[in-house]
C-alpha cells in the first residue's frame, strides 16, 4: 500500500513539473515579440527537446536508464510527432503532453509484447529443433544398440556353430574309431589265430588309427610269426617214440620179440 502511494506521489510530482514546463513554454512563447525570431525558434526547439526527454522518462523509463541510445532516438522522434499531432488536433499543451506520453507508453508496451512473442517463437523453434536433435540422437543410439545386438547375436551364432562342429568332429572320430575297432575284431577272428597271438598283436601294435594301419601292422606281425615258426616232422617224432618204448621193455627183460629179426 505504501509503495503504491509513493508511486502515485512520484507520478503526480512529475506531472506537476511537466505542467510547469508547459506553462513556462507558453509564457516564453507569449514573450516572443520581445525576442528575435531566430532566438525564439532556437529556445522552442531546446524546450521541446527537454520536454520530450521528460515525457520519455515519465512514461517509458526513469531518466532513460532502461532505454538504449538507438531506441531513445526513435522514441524522441515518435514522442515529438505524437505531441505535435495532438496539438494540431486542438489539444492543449498539457493534454498533448499526456496523450503523447500514453501513446509512447503504448508503443513501448506493444514493442515489448512483440519482442516477447518473437522470443517465445524463437524459444519454441529452438525447443522443436532441440527435440528433433534429441530424436535423432535417440534414433542413432537405437541403431547403435541394434547393431550391437545383431553383432552379439552373430557372435553367439558363430560360437554355437563352432561348438556344434566340434561335437560333430568328436562324433565322427568316435564313429571312425568304432568302425576301425570292428574291422580289427573281424579280421582277427577271420585269421583263426589263437587268442594269445591276437592279444600279443594288440599289445605290440598299439593304437590302430585306420583300416590301412591295421592291415600294414597285421601283415608285418604275421610275417614275423611265419619267419620264426619251427616245422615239426611228425613221422620222425613217431619213430623216436617207438624206440623209447622198446628200450624200456628191454631194460625190464620183458616184451622182447625177435620174430622180426628172424624174418629178416
Amino acid at each position: 500500500m505504501a509503495k503504491k502511494e509513493a508511486l502515485e506521489k512520484e507520478a503526480k510530482e512529475k506531472k506537476e513539473a511537466a505542467d510547469k514546463e508547459i506553462e513556462k513554454k507558453e509564457a516564453i512563447a507569449a514573450e516572443g515579440d520581445e525576442v528575435g525570431a531566430d532566438d525564439g525558434q532556437h529556445d522552442d526547439a531546446a524546450q521541446d527537446k527537454e520536454l520530450i526527454k521528460k515525457m520519455i522518462a515519465e512514461y517509458v523509463g526513469k531518466d532513460g536508464e532502461e532505454i538504449e541510445e538507438g531506441e531513445a532516438q526513435e522514441m524522441e522522434a515518435l514522442a515529438k510527432e505524437a505531441f505535435e499531432a495532438h496539438k494540431e488536433m486542438g489539444a492543449s499543451a498539457e493534454e498533448a503532453y499526456e496523450r503523447a506520453g500514453h501513446a509512447l507508453k503504448l508503443a513501448k508496451h506493444m514493442a515489448c509484447k512483440a519482442e516477447a512473442a518473437d522470443k517465445g517463437a524463437e524459444e519454441e523453434e529452438e525447443a522443436v529443433e532441440a527435440k528433433a536433435v534429441e530424436a535423432c540422437d535417440d534414433a542413432e543410439k537405437k541403431d547403435e544398440k541394434k547393431d550391437q545386438k545383431e553383432s552379439d547375436r552373430e557372435k553367439s551364432l558363430k560360437d554355437k556353430l563352432l561348438e556344434a562342429q566340434g561335437k560333430i568332429a568328436a562324433m565322427e572320430a568316435t564313429m571312425k574309431k568304432e568302425e576301425v575297432e570292428k574291422y580289427v575284431e573281424t579280421k582277427l577272428a577271420e585269421s583263426k589265430r589263437p587268442r594269445s597271438i591276437t592279444k600279443s598283436f594288440r599289445e605290440a601294435a598299439g593304437e590302430i588309427k585306420s583300416k590301412e594301419d591295421f592291415d600294414a601292422k597285421w601283415d608285418l606281425f604275421q610275417t614275423g610269426i611265419k619267419n620264426s615258426r619251427v616245422e615239426l616232422d611228425w613221422g620222425l617224432l613217431g619213430e623216436k617214440t617207438a624206440v623209447v618204448k622198446e628200450s624200456k621193455k628191454t631194460a625190464t627183460g620183458k616184451g622182447l620179440d625177435f620174430s622180426n629179426l628172424a624174418e629178416e
